[in-house]
């Protein structure tokens, strides 16, 4: 087990961290056995879909839950499994957004696992927006061995140096490296042993729950069997509250061949094509995530029925 290196990759809501591992997947560690484990908060494990068709020895899915406190049962006893049934040199743990890296690390160590870096993605755009409104935000940039400033391309050259200085002010002992769409050298950031030689964190962990509770971070889920409307879906994300930091999902629009996959951050949205490899019982599924996001569940969730194609009655077959 000792010989097993773990990387964790962390970050706020929408920083990019499921573009990164796609892309490491995808560009490089191609002579190690790699194993992942994603973790979604939602109850479907969206990043998980992404990552679908890429070539790792295994992929687990722990979904409805942070991995670093409500479900770190669960992650344990996956974590336990890749070990002892397959050959994997590295596992990498994509946590959810809203994920405490250094209970996290407390975790792995209590298995008997070493830890190899700690890794934050993070949104150049809104990581100081992030940091100010929320602790685990602070907690992911203090914590991390790398920082990934991600989607420098949404950034004028005086933004990125500003960016950059509110990093390293923050944590000055991290290596910064500039990203757009996750692309990143992976020799650079994967199986360092970084972690052996730095200090172990000082930091008291965060009572299980209690980071979440304390950010009133919550999520709710959209499923619908019927195909969605386009221009009255892109409407919809125009319009959402600016408490509503995440949303992405898988859909289907109507009158379009394929599904397509949408992502939202902090007013900003892209949908792309998106193929299916396998089977879904829904047309839709999509996970939203904010601050005290359920007290506008049920509002949202009526403005996303409005979107959907209505049932044609029988009789005008």
């Amino acid at each position: 087990m000792e010989g097993v290196a773990i990387d964790i990759i962390t970050g706020f809501l929408g920083s990019g961290k499921t573009s990164l591992i796609k892309h490491v997947l995808t560009h490089g560690l191609q002579n190690r056995r790699v194993a992942v484990v994603v973790n979604d908060i939602g109850e479907i494990n969206l990043d998980g879909r992404v990552l679908e068709g890429v070539a790792v020895d295994r992929m687990v899915e722990l979904s409805n839950g942070c991995i670093c406190c409500s479900i770190s049962y669960q992650f344990g006893a996956a974590v336990q499994e890749i070990v002892e049934t397959t050959q994997a040199e590295l596992i990498i743990i994509e946590a959810t957004g809203a994920a405490d890296p250094v209970s996290l690390v407390q975790e792995i160590r209590t298995l008997g696992l070493r830890v190899d870096g700690i890794i934050t993605v993070v949104d150049g755009e809104c990581i100081r927006r992030f940091c100010k409104e929320t602790t685990v935000a602070r907690q992911q940039v203090q914590a991390a061995d790398f920082l990934v400033l991600n989607k420098c391309d949404r950034l004028a050259a005086k933004q990125l140096r500003q960016c950059e200085k509110f990093l390293r002010r923050a944590n000055p002992r991290a290596l910064l490296v500039q990203s757009t769409f996750g692309a990143v050298h992976t020799d650079l950031l994967f199986a360092t042993s970084v972690q052996r030689l730095r200090r172990p964190q000082d930091r008291a962990s965060t009572p299980a729950l209690a980071h979440l509770h304390d950010d009133g971070i919550e999520a709710f889920t959209y499923t619908s069997t019927r195909p969605l409307q386009r221009q009255l879906f892109e409407r919809f994300l125009q319009r959402l509250p600016p408490d509503l930091y995440r949303a992405k999902g898988i859909l289907y629009f109507d009158q379009e061949e394929w599904s397509s996959l949408f992502n939202y951050t902090c007013g900003r949205y892209d949908l792309s094509w998106f193929r299916r490899r396998t089977a879904f019982a829904t047309a839709a599924q999509a996970v939203f995530i904010g601050k005290h996001v359920l007290q506008q569940r049920q509002f949202l969730l009526a403005q996303l029925t409005a979107c959907e194609v209505a049932t044609v009655p029988q009789d005008a077959l």
